[in-house]
């Protein structure tokens, strides 16, 4: 019998047993490699038809969309959005917590973000051709959605609140262009309130001036 001690452990092993841990250790190294061969013969044969493989996940992913569109259209709560110069929604819902019940409101929780956010994913919705959870929707066809929610600090790249605000709004400011919908979440929030309540009447009243056809969506606390 092999004895070995290690700090606080004792260990004891046999002859018997060292051979059959060896019989182990080989028996799994032979499956690692009989299953890398099956594996890359099974590559092999898959790599000549790989196109079919993605054409066949492109009509489930398009037959699985269409679906829920078709389920959309039966619910007696979802409406036909229509397409105007305007943006006005009545009645809207927001389409994942519309099916999800709250017992609990915590303070400062009167649903801004979440209607921002509602918002967006409503004009998503309308421009893939689906129906929205609305007693009345109109939209205006949009080519960019920009938005600059969130207050929380990136420690990775040393960044505070504020300065990943700034440089959202920055990245906002110089790529935004005409029929966009701008998303702005309590900008400034990560200043004082008097500095963050002039960034962000300056910043509204840059886009609602310089660009035509812009629709602008900001919520203060």
């Amino acid at each position: 019998m092999k004895i070995s001690k290690n700090r606080n452990t004792i260990n004891f092993s046999t002859a018997d047993l060292l051979r059959l841990n060896d019989r182990a250790q080989e028996a799994t190294k032979e499956i690692y490699v009989m299953t890398n061969v099956v594996v890359n013969e099974l590559i092999k044969d898959l790599r000549s038809n790989i196109g079919c493989l993605y054409k066949l996940a492109e009509c489930v992913s398009m037959l699985d969309m269409l679906h829920s569109f078709a389920k959309s259209c039966t619910l007696s709560s979802y409406v036909r959005p229509e397409f105007t110069d305007t943006l006005a929604v009545k009645q809207s819902r927001h389409p994942i917590l519309d099916i999800i019940s709250f017992n609990l409101v915590p303070n400062n929780i009167s649903g801004k973000t979440t209607y921002l956010k509602q918002v967006a994913l409503l004009q998503i919705m309308a421009q893939v051709g689906s129906f929205v959870p609305a007693v009345y929707a109109s939209f205006r066809v949009t080519s960019q959605i920009f938005s600059r929610v969130g207050s929380d600090d990136d420690i990775s790249s040393n960044s505070s609140t504020f300065m990943l605000e700034m440089r959202e709004l920055s990245y906002v400011l110089q790529n935004v262009s005409s029929n966009c919908l701008v998303i702005v979440d309590e900008l400034g929030r990560g200043t004082s309130n008097e500095e963050g309540f002039g960034i962000c009447h300056a910043v509204c009243e840059h886009l609602l001036t310089t660009k035509t056809r812009l629709h602008v969506c900001n919520v203060t606390d």
